[in-house]
């Protein structure tokens, strides 16, 4: 439905978003519109302010994997 919860970005618009996050790790965003379908996703990494600094680890994303042959 457009422009539910809010309305859409237009080109050149930015939107901050504020929520609590109450689990640390690699979660997954993704938009709930047609641009999901377009995989407009990307990961969500949340650590603990407690510790900066820590040695960080890479972070690969594979948009499309194929398992079996078409």
């Amino acid at each position: 439905m457009p422009d539910l919860p809010q309305p859409l970005l237009q080109p050149g618009q930015s939107y901050d978003y504020s929520f609590p996050v109450a689990t640390q790790g690699t979660h997954w965003m993704h938009a709930h519109t047609l641009q999901e379908q377009q995989l407009l996703a990307a990961p969500l990494v949340v650590t603990d302010p407690a510790e900066a600094g820590a040695d960080q680890q890479p972070l690969v994303v594979v948009p499309r994997l194929q398992l079996q042959d078409t």
